[in-house]
């Protein structure tokens, strides 16, 4: 590691400790932010943190999975991964070299809903930076010996989660949920069969479609101002050209008339099993409702509802938790479970039983009021480095929640109260209704629909 090179890491691990300033748990004061619309549509977010030289930006495109068109599974990564593997004016090694010549990073990967290129480097080396940046959006070539390689990668994570009993029940789970056809049924890296037809000319239209200026939100973060910051973005990025893709229209879902139980037997020593419903969008009213409910239920670690009972009670699993996928769409609501194969029917029956207690009892206050300061106290971990800042806004822009989230956060976990946790949980957790996936020694754990 070159000098440049280990003073950034230091620089980068030093910020990872600065603190978020919070004001007990129920205050968070958030830096200012600056916010710009260039002419061709990019939006331009600032949030100057003084102190130490570094900027982390990042670049979130509309251009994640969820607008893959049919029998293009895939594409939306494998597009994000060739971003950085040569351009107009730069070969992936020169971009490489470039970046890396200054201490920097630049990196790039598709998600779910969006697209996402991130960027590190020293201030001084922000031009530079936001130059090599553009160049991977606007005018990468897609080498075809690197979209071979990049392919046999994509296939090879693809086999490493056949072989992984959690990301085999993951996928059982969401394809049975929402079909295989949809976004949200299938792994982000794609689907085999799909991933070995798509060509270059593929993904060439899939870039023209989907990256452009107006489908684009910068976020620069750290020792910058928008009175530095706006007139390099506007000189490196304001003749990129707007796309106008063909309009998009949500996949469908079917709606489910009753649960479903979905197995994979293999001899293991223990259960994976994940269960759950379709949940909500982020944008959803009862977002910060159900953000509480999860929490109650298994978002909020070892003092969890289940936790407590099906771990530390019964010593029915290895772990026990819940999650909310919240995105463009209504995303998953779901628990999983690591069990021994003779205590997955057992531990299921008492996830069930847990579900209507919440469709049925009122929280208590003292344990509501414990949840919402586990959540209002996390936040600040979540936004306490500048890359996490940076990608915080990134996301509360794309969703339309606000750049001043950070700060309103606390009151709207504050609000919720326990009718509201009846309510969404009667709305979105029915146990007539659960998909669950089992993947483990079926016969041992003796599974049945609840």
């Amino acid at each position: 590691m070159d000098r440049r090179s280990a003073l950034l890491a230091g620089l980068l691990s030093t910020i990872a400790l600065l603190p978020w300033p919070v004001n007990a748990a129920a205050k968070v004061q958030a830096p200012p932010v600056e916010r710009r619309v260039l002419e061709n549509g990019l939006v331009l977010i600032v949030v100057p943190r003084p102190g130490l030289p570094l900027v982390k930006a990042i670049a979130l495109v509309g251009a994640g999975s969820l607008v893959e068109d049919s029998g293009q599974a895939g594409i939306a990564a494998l597009t994000a991964r060739l971003l950085l593997r040569g351009t107009a004016s730069r070969s992936g090694e020169q971009m490489s070299q470039a970046i890396e010549a200054v201490g920097g990073s630049l990196e790039a990967e598709a998600e779910r809903d969006a697209a996402a290129v991130t960027l590190s480097v020293l201030t001084k080396d922000l031009r530079l930076g936001l130059t090599l940046l553009a160049d991977s959006l606007q005018s990468p070539t897609f080498p075809e010996a690197e979209l071979e390689r990049e392919r046999r990668n994509l296939l090879a994570s693809l086999a490493q989660r056949v072989e992984e009993p959690g990301f085999q029940a993951q996928d059982l789970f969401v394809a049975t949920l929402y079909g295989p056809a949809h976004p949200y049924g299938r792994p982000v890296v794609g689907t085999e069969a799909e991933l070995r037809q798509l060509r270059r000319e593929d993904i060439i239209g899939f870039h023209r479609q989907q990256y452009g200026p107006n489908r684009t939100i910068l976020v620069l973060a750290g020792d910058i101002s928008l009175a530095t910051a706006e007139p390099i973005v506007q000189e490196i990025f304001g003749n990129w050209v707007p796309v106008i893709g063909p309009p998009w229209h949500s996949p469908s879902v079917s709606v489910m008339s009753r649960g479903e139980v979905r197995t994979l037997d293999r001899k293991l020593a223990q259960t994976s099993v994940i269960l759950g419903q379709r949940g909500i969008a982020r944008n959803d009213p009862d977002y910060y409702a159900v953000t509480v409910l999860n929490a109650l239920l298994g978002g909020s670690g070892l003092t969890s509802r289940l936790s407590l009972n099906l771990r530390e009670a019964r010593g029915l699993v290895y772990s026990a938790s819940s999650s909310l996928a919240a995105g463009r769409l209504a995303g998953p609501f779901q628990v999983s479970l690591q069990t021994k194969n003779e205590s997955a029917g057992e531990a299921v029956r008492e996830v069930v039983q847990e579900i209507r207690r919440l469709r049925t009892d009122p929280v208590p206050e003292d344990e509501l009021r414990r949840v919402k300061n586990f959540l209002t106290g996390n936040l600040p971990l979540q936004l306490d480095t500048t890359g996490k800042l940076a990608s915080f806004l990134a996301r509360a822009e794309y969703y339309g929640l606000g750049l001043d989230l950070a700060t309103r956060y606390p009151g709207l976990i504050a609000v919720v109260t326990p009718e509201d946790i009846l309510r969404v949980a009667q709305r979105l957790l029915d146990p007539q209704f659960l998909v669950i996936a089992v993947v483990g020694d079926v016969a041992a754990g003796r599974l049945t629909l609840p």
